[in-house]
C-alpha cells in the first residue's frame, strides 16, 4: 500500500459540479460530508483501513483502498472518535502522478476552474510551498475559503526523492473538502507537527 501523509488537500469528481450551493452536495465517489460511511462500506472494512490517528484524538483519518473507486485511487475521510455511526466530516480524494507533476498540474487547473466557476465571491489563496521537514519536497496548493468557515483546496505534491524512498509517499493531486471544524483541526495539527 502506499502511504502518503495528506496535509488540506482534496480530489473532486468534476461530474458532482452542478451549481452547489454548500460543500455536501459535492460527490467524491459517490460520497458526500453528512453521509455514513456505513452506507459505502462494511464496519469491517472501515476498522481494517489505514487510519491515522493524532495525538489530540477527537477526530482521526481513514484511507481507503478500493477496487470500485472510479475517479480516484484512495479516499480519505475525517470521522469523530467514537462516533459509531462514522459520519462524515471531511472527504478527499488522491490520484497519483509518479514522477509527472507536470500531469498532476494540468489537472490541478483544470479541477481549479470548475471550482472557481461556482464559487466566484469566495476568497482564495494560492502558492508553492516546501513543509519545514523537508525543504526539497514541493507542493503547490490553492485553497479556498468559504463564507460558512468551509475550506476546500487543491494540491499537487512533488515529493523529494529523499522522502520517496523513506516514506514511500509518491506524487499525488488531492482536492479536499473541510468542514469549518475539521479544518481548524488539521491547521492546529499541522503548527504543532510542523506538517
Amino acid at each position: 500500500m502506499r502511504i502518503f501523509l495528506t496535509v488540506l488537500v482534496l480530489i473532486f469528481s468534476l461530474q458532482s459540479w452542478t451549481k452547489a450551493d454548500d460543500i455536501r452536495d459535492f460527490e467524491i465517489e459517490g460520497m458526500s460530508i453528512g453521509d455514513s460511511l456505513l452506507d459505502f462500506f462494511s464496519e469491517e472494512k472501515i476498522n481494517s483501513s489505514y487510519q491515522i490517528k493524532y495525538e489530540n484524538d477527537k477526530y482521526y483519518k481513514i484511507e481507503i483502498l478500493s477496487d470500485d473507486f472510479k475517479n480516484y485511487e484512495i479516499i480519505g475521510v475525517y470521522i469523530k472518535t467514537n462516533d459509531k455511526n462514522y459520519k462524515i466530516l471531511t472527504i478527499v480524494g488522491h490520484i497519483f502522478f509518479e514522477n509527472n507533476i507536470e500531469k498532476c498540474l494540468n489537472k490541478k487547473n483544470n479541477i481549479e476552474k470548475e471550482i472557481t466557476k461556482l464559487f466566484k465571491e469566495e476568497n482564495s489563496n494560492s502558492g508553492k510551498f516546501s513543509p519545514e521537514f523537508d525543504k526539497k519536497t514541493t507542493y503547490y496548493q490553492k485553497n479556498y475559503w468559504l463564507k460558512s468557515g468551509n475550506v476546500i483546496s487543491v494540491t499537487c505534491y512533488d515529493w523529494s526523492s529523499s522522502i520517496e524512498k523513506e516514506k514511500g509517499w509518491t506524487d499525488n493531486l488531492a482536492v479536499e473538502i473541510y468542514k469549518k471544524e475539521i479544518a481548524d483541526f488539521i491547521i492546529n495539527v499541522t503548527k504543532q507537527k510542523n506538517f
